[in-house]
């Protein structure tokens, strides 16, 4: 192989760094946004049996946008397995726990 095609083909594997700005951003939006850096699906080479995603920070996820009603509307479900482990909360005591945990959520339910 060719040391240029080489340097290409190692560029084109190569995981990237990207930074997202959660900063009034829509959470719900965001995750679809992000999911295509995470899964790779931005990239040529993308395959779904294969790993090529890349890796994305989060910052200022303290200060997401989300329209009125969905703070009072949306509701973090979370069972402990025990029983009467059901635990239900709304989105403004999640974000006010951790406020990581709405993006969070939203990614990994994609």
């Amino acid at each position: 192989m060719h040391d240029r095609r080489r340097v290409l083909q190692w560029a084109t594997f190569a995981r990237s760094w990207w930074i997202f700005d959660a900063n009034h951003q829509c959470p719900f939006q965001s995750a679809n946004r992000l999911c295509l850096f995470l899964e790779g699906k931005h990239k040529p080479i993308y395959h779904p049996l294969s790993d090529c995603g890349d890796h994305v920070i989060v910052i200022n996820t303290k200060h997401i946008a989300m329209p009125d009603r969905f703070w009072r509307a949306w509701r973090h479900f979370h069972h402990t397995q025990y029983a009467g482990g059901f635990q239900v909360q709304r989105a403004w005591q999640v974000h006010r726990e951790d406020p990581t945990k709405i993006l969070k959520k939203q990614i990994y339910s994609r």
